[in-house]
C-alpha cells in the first residue's frame, strides 16, 4: 500500500480503546481462581453492556449467558440484539461505514498544516485553500532527495475559499475533495488510474478569465515548455553525490492543461507555466494536472509527449467517466479493509 492510499486508510481509521497506560514494574499478585472468574464474568457483563449501548458488535462468537443478560439488562430491552456478523462474516456498508469518518472542513484550510491528503499511492497530494487552491505534488520516485514535480495554484477558487457559506470534506469512501460557497463547488482528486491531479469546477461566471499554473521555486532548474494547451516543466538530475550514490538518473515532469473555451498555455518564467481560459457557458471547467514518472525520456518520448499520454482526452472527458474508475478502485480498496462501527 502507497503512502498516500495510507494517509486517507489512517484518517479513515478510528480506535475504540483508550491509551495503554505503562506496563507495572513488577507482576501483579496472584488471585484465587474463583476471583478471577467472577472478574472476568463482570468484565464480559460490562463488554456486552457497552456493545449494546454503542452498537457495536464483537464478533467472538455467541455471548456467554449471564453476559447476554447484562446486557439487556443494560438497555432494558429483551428484544433479539442485532448483528454484522452473518453466516460466517460482516455484512456491512463499506461506503456507509467509512463516511462516517469523513474529514470535514469547518473553515477554509488556509494554512499549509491544514492540508488535505490526496493520492493513488504513487502521486501523492496535499491541498490547501492559500489564494484560492494551492496543491504540492510529491511522487515516491524522485529519488534521493524525493524532489517535489511542483505547486500547483487557481486563484479563481478564491471565490470558495472567501465564501461566508464555505463548506468542503474530503469523501474517504472515493478519495474526492469537496468544496463549495459563493455558487461554486469543486471537486479535487488523484487518478487511479493514472498520476494525474483533476480538479473539477462548477458555477463559475462564464465571462470571467480563469487561469491555473504549476510551478517550482529556486533552486530548481527545470526546462519549461508549452505544446498546444498544454505547459510542462522537466527537470533531471544524477545521483552521484555522498555515501552510497547509485550513479542513476531521476528527474520530475508536472504539465497542467484545462477544459473549457479559449485555452491557452504559456511560460510565465523558467519555473512556471500557466494555463488561461474562460469556463464554458455552463459555468463549469476542469484543471488537469499530470505528473508520471520521469528519468529524462528520449526523442521519441520527450516531457510534452509523456504528458500528453498521461492526460489523453481528462481536460474535456465527462466527470461521471473520470469518476467512475475512481469510485470502483476505492469500493474495492474499503471492502477489503477492516472496519468497525
Amino acid at each position: 500500500m502507497g503512502l498516500s492510499t495510507l494517509a486517507l486508510a489512517v484518517e479513515a481509521s478510528v480506535s475504540l480503546s483508550p491509551p495503554c497506560q505503562s506496563l507495572p514494574s513488577s507482576s501483579p499478585p496472584r488471585r484465587s481462581g474463583r476471583t478471577i472468574t467472577r472478574a472476568r464474568r463482570l468484565a464480559a457483563a460490562g463488554a456486552a453492556a457497552l456493545a449494546a449501548a454503542t452498537g457495536l458488535v464483537l464478533a467472538s462468537g455467541p455471548l456467554p449467558a449471564d453476559a447476554a443478560s447484562a446486557a439487556a439488562a443494560a438497555t432494558g430491552s429483551t428484544a433479539t440484539t442485532t448483528t454484522a456478523w452473518r453466516n460466517g462474516t460482516f455484512a456491512l456498508d463499506p461506503d456507509a461505514v467509512v463516511s462516517r469518518d469523513d474529514i470535514v472542513l469547518g473553515q477554509p484550510n488556509i494554512n499549509p498544516t491544514a492540508s488535505i491528503p490526496l493520492g493513488n499511492g504513487v502521486l501523492g497530494v496535499s491541498a490547501w485553500a492559500a489564494n484560492g487552491f494551492t496543491a504540492q505534488l510529491n511522487r515516491s520516485d524522485t529519488m534521493p532527495q524525493r524532489k517535489s514535480p511542483g505547486q500547483v495554484n487557481i486563484p479563481g477558487l478564491s471565490v470558495i475559499s472567501h465564501a461566508s457559506d464555505f463548506t468542503g470534506k474530503l469523501d474517504l469512501a472515493d478519495g474526492v475533495l469537496e468544496e463549495s460557497g459563493g455558487g461554486e463547488s469543486m471537486k479535487a482528486w488523484v487518478s487511479t488510474a493514472k498520476d494525474e491531479l483533476i480538479v473539477d469546477v462548477s458555477g463559475a461566471n462564464p465571462n470571467v478569465t480563469q487561469t491555473a499554473s504549476v510551478y517550482l521555486w529556486s533552486g530548481r532548474n527545470p526546462t519549461a515548455t508549452v505544446s498546444g494547451n498544454t505547459g510542462t516543466l522537466a527537470e533531471t538530475w544524477v545521483d552521484n553525490s555522498g555515501n552510497g550514490a547509485s550513479g542513476q538518473t531521476f528527474g520530475s515532469l508536472s504539465a497542467i492543461t484545462a477544459g473549457g473555451r479559449d485555452v491557452s498555455a504559456s511560460v510565465v518564467n523558467p519555473t512556471k507555466v500557466q494555463v488561461s481560459f474562460k469556463p464554458d457557458a455552463n459555468g463549469d471547467y476542469r484543471v488537469v494536472v499530470a505528473a508520471p514518472h520521469w528519468a529524462g525520456g528520449s526523442a521519441a518520448g520527450t516531457a510534452p509527449v509523456t504528458a500528453a499520454r498521461v492526460i489523453g482526452n481528462d481536460a474535456n472527458a465527462p466527470e461521471q467517466a473520470l469518476l467512475r474508475g475512481q469510485d470502483q478502485w476505492w469500493d474495492r480498496f474499503w471492502s477489503h479493509s477492516g472496519r468497525s462501527r
